[in-house]
C-alpha cells in the first residue's frame, strides 16, 4: 500500500473545515457540536480549527447526534478541502515565502 500524499497538517484542516461547515449547516453552536462529539467545547473548537487529532469515535459521536452518516462528513466538500490544502502546500514548495504570502493577500496573480 503507498504512503498517504496528504500531511497530518492538511487532513486536520480539512476535517475541521468540514465539521464547520457542518455545524454552520445544521445552525449548531461550538457547545452544542462539543456536546454531541461527547468532548469539551474547548476541545471540539481545537478540532475545527485542526488542532486536535480526533478519533473515529468522535466523527460517530457527531454523525449520530446530526443524524447523519460518518461517510457524509468525508464527502466530495471534504474532499475539496483536503486538494485545496494539497495545492497549498504544493505553491509553498515552489514559490519564495515572499511570494505565496503576496499570493495569500491577493496582490500577486499567479495567472
Amino acid at each position: 500500500m503507498g504512503k498517504c500524499s496528504y500531511d497530518e497538517d492538511m487532513i486536520l484542516h480539512a476535517v475541521g473545515n468540514r465539521l464547520r461547515e457542518l455545524s454552520q449547516e445544521y445552525g449548531y453552536t461550538f457547545k452544542e457540536m462539543a456536546k454531541e462529539a461527547c468532548i469539551d467545547r474547548d476541545n471540539y473548537m481545537r478540532v475545527e480549527r485542526g488542532e486536535r487529532n480526533s478519533s473515529i469515535g468522535l466523527f460517530c459521536n457527531i454523525a449520530s447526534g446530526l443524524n447523519i452518516k460518518v461517510s457524509d462528513i468525508f464527502n466530495e466538500e471534504y474532499k475539496e478541502y483536503l486538494k485545496k490544502y494539497d495545492d497549498i502546500a504544493f505553491l509553498r514548495k515552489i514559490l519564495s515565502s515572499d511570494e505565496y504570502k503576496l499570493i495569500k493577500k491577493k496582490k500577486l496573480s499567479i495567472c
